[in-house]
Parts: structure tokens; C-alpha cells; sequence
């Protein structure tokens, strides 16, 4: 389905950001399994905005959605801290982006912070709402988070 004839146009800067996802999460969650709830979220992102990078992330953020909601049913043997983190780890590496590294690294870096007095110190990601650099983010936090 086109219906984005009205929409704005995309300068890859305001239409690829990570508020045209929302469609596609509503979508995806009403969807019974991860193959049809990809295509629903692609779909309904599609009617609001003309990108080539909205339905690459929406197919993303849809299929970790699906993981985890499957793995918290299907699996007792892991805590959802964990589940979680094994979720976004796996599509970090999807996207060449080793999120337990980063994070890893910045945990020790935050710790070294503390011994030296530093209280307060984080290292966490800033971004904007460019997918490019946001959904890299969103990972990161997710994952460094997991237990929060």
C-alpha cells in the first residue's frame, strides 16, 4: 500500500527519523507471528513516509519485538535481563555493531571513572532522532540496561 502521495519529502534527514517507526510497532504487535508482523510494519510505515532506511529499521525493531515477546514465553531459563540482551546483541551484529563490546568497554571505563573519584561519570551515547545513529543507540541503552 502507497499512500504517501502528500507526505513530505525526504531529504534523509527529517523523514528517516526514529518517530516514523511508531506505525510500524503498533502493526507488528497486532500481528501473530514475526514473518507477518515484518510485513505489517513495513507496510503501515510505508503510508506515512517515503524512505528507503524507515522500512530497513521498522523490519528490525519488528523482529526484535517478535524475539522477545517468543523468548519470554517460550523460555524459563533465562531472566528477561538476560533474554533481552541476547536479543540485541544478536541483530547488533545483524548491523555490524558489537553492542556487548561497546558496552563492555564503557562499564570498565565507568568503574575506572569511580576509582579515580570521578562519581557520576557515564558513557553513554548521545544522538538525535536520525536512525542512522539513534537505533545504534537504542540498542546500546537496551542492552546496558537490561536489568533496570
Amino acid at each position: 500500500v502507497r499512500v504517501h502521495i502528500r507526505c513530505a519529502d525526504n531529504d534523509g534527514h527529517n523523514t528517516d527519523s526514529t518517530d516514523g517507526i511508531i506505525p510500524g510497532i503498533a502493526a507488528s504487535l497486532f500481528a501473530p507471528d514475526k514473518t507477518s508482523g515484518r510485513k505489517a510494519a513495513v507496510q503501515a510505515v510505508g503510508m506515512f513516509r517515503e524512505s528507503t532506511a524507515l522500512p530497513a529499521y521498522t523490519k528490525l525493531y519488528s523482529d526484535i519485538l517478535h524475539d522477545l515477546i517468543g523468548g519470554a514465553t517460550d523460555s524459563k531459563e533465562h531472566s528477561p535481563a538476560e533474554l533481552l540482551r541476547s536479543v540485541i546483541a544478536q541483530y547488533g551484529k545483524s548491523m555490524r555493531y558489537d553492542v556487548k563490546k561497546d558496552v563492555e568497554a564503557d562499564l570498565y571505563e565507568e568503574r575506572r571513572q569511580a576509582e579515580l573519584g570521578r562519581k557520576g561519570y557515564r558513557k553513554d551515547p548521545m544522538s538525535a532522532c536520525y536512525l542512522n545513529s539513534n537505533f545504534p543507540a537504542m540498542l546500546y541503552f537496551a542492552y546496558k540496561y537490561a536489568d533496570s
